[in-house]
């Protein structure tokens, strides 16, 4: 659970910049707790400007659940390519715009 959140977030960062410009600014680490348990050293990318805020874990938040994981990026105004292209990236499975649509719908 931890290195698909970790891929997620890194995935996100870089369409952030890609859509926004900016610069990585390497990691922090905080504790998040999910349905799996807790996770203690959860590494959480950054931009230079700190403007990058996550979709799928809250600033102020320290709980996620998984279908929060999976629908986040594209309740947060994502498009439904980017956010199949982030879970494609996170759960090496292939997941098409209308896939996407459909999971925010059962949501």
């Amino acid at each position: 659970m931890k290195e698909y959140l970790e891929s997620l977030m890194n995935t996100e960062r870089d369409v952030f910049i890609e859509e926004h410009g900016g610069l990585r600014n390497g990691f922090y680490e905080r504790k998040a707790k999910t349905k799996f348990g807790e996770i203690d050293d959860l590494t959480v990318p950054r931009d230079r400007e700190g403007r990058f805020r996550s979709a799928a874990l809250d600033p102020y938040g320290r709980s996620i659940g998984l279908d929060e994981l999976i629908i986040s990026p594209y309740s947060k105004g994502v498009s439904t390519r980017k956010a199949s292209e982030i879970l494609e990236e996170i759960f090496q499975n292939r997941y098409s715009r209308s896939s996407i649509s459909r999971i925010k719908d059962a949501m």
